[in-house]
């Protein structure tokens, strides 16, 4: 007697282990599939012709990316390819010709927050103005007559971008990465330059100039 209800204990162990394992693989199943629903739903509004649909398509792919860290690198490759083919989309006409499209300036603002690498997208004369571009990667980036005044480039990736005639004044650059930047005719007043590498920029002031009128200390590198 001992002996069988002994086995019908460990049978009973197995049937229920048994169970756990199944209804674990349908959760996983069943959340995948969600997970899959609203990617699919997100990228669909990425192609509304109506500007706000397309913003409320980036916002629900970031969500994603912080439910879904397995989809994460999926979710910026395509948010960064989305900045490069409409980088250079106009607002409606009426509207202040300089601002980003809302919907790219919208995946800019999710890209900033998860610091990718945009590469060569093409941010000419954009207006960035305050923007939060900490730990963005713009090596080789367009961004002449781009308006950063204010922005957060903190410890972001400048490299050989092209800066020409932008203006930087009281942008905070600490800790940037400047280095075979073309600064020619870019306003650098009372950007913070700490800590920021500038070696082998092109058009930068002197460093006795950029003393003068930004902020910069022993850690800054000309």
């Amino acid at each position: 007697m001992q002996s069988v209800t002994g086995l019908v204990v460990i049978v009973g162990v197995a049937f229920t282990a048994a169970g756990l394992i199944y209804t674990a693989r349908t959760l996983d199943i069943s959340r995948q599939a969600q997970v899959t629903d609203r990617y699919t739903k997100a990228i669909e509004q990425l192609g509304s012709g109506r500007p706000e649909v397309r913003m409320g398509g980036i916002y629900a792919l970031e969500r994603l990316m912080a439910d879904s860290s397995r989809d994460r690198p999926t979710i910026i490759e395509v948010l960064a390819a989305y900045i490069r083919s409409h980088a250079q989309d106009r607002p409606p006409a009426g509207s202040d010709r300089t601002r980003l499209a809302v919907d790219v300036e919208s995946a800019l603002t999710v890209l900033g927050r998860a610091q990718l690498h945009l590469g060569t997208v093409d941010l000419r004369d954009a207006d960035l103005h305050g923007k939060n571009l900490s730990g963005v990667k713009l090596s080789i980036a367009k961004l002449s007559g781009a308006n950063l005044t204010g922005a957060d480039v903190t410890h972001a990736d400048l490299a050989h971008a092209d800066l020409t005639g932008a203006k930087l004044s009281g942008a905070d650059l600490r800790g940037a990465y400047l280095s075979g930047a073309k600064l020619f005719g870019a306003d650098l007043t009372h950007t913070d330059l700490r800590g920021a590498d500038l070696r082998a920029s092109m058009g930068a002031p002197t460093p006795k100039q950029l003393r003068m009128v930004a902020r910069t200390d022993a850690s800054t590198r000309f």
